[in-house]
């Protein structure tokens, strides 16, 4: 954003000297310090629940994209398992053979 270099620094804790007073300064200065830092840590956890929200999303459109690919691969497998079965079906059965009693079949 702007840029504050050693001399701006300086010449700013001048005037708040100047102004404020050398008795508020330090209270005053240590007031900005505590809400500076929850401003900070405000922003970092918004900043933290934006890339969880964007990493949810990435997640959920992960998941979609795989259930999709899945079902697709399922619906495939049911079709080959239909024309195996029409192909067995067309399969021409074994004649049967008579059933012989075992006792003949040792004789």
């Amino acid at each position: 954003m702007f840029e504050v270099g050693f001399s701006e620094i300086i010449v700013i804790a001048v005037v708040a000297l100047i102004v404020i007073g050398p008795d508020k300064l330090p209270k005053l200065a240590r007031t900005y310090g505590l809400l500076y830092g929850r401003v900070q840590r405000y922003v970092s956890g918004i900043k933290q629940d934006m890339e969880r929200e964007v990493a949810l999303d990435q997640m959920k459109k992960a998941t979609a994209e795989a259930q999709k690919k899945l079902l697709a691969f399922q619906s495939q497998m049911i079709s080959m398992e239909a024309a195996e079965a029409e192909v067995i079906a067309e399969m021409p059965l074994p004649e049967v053979v008579e059933a012989v009693p075992v006792a003949e079949a040792v004789k």
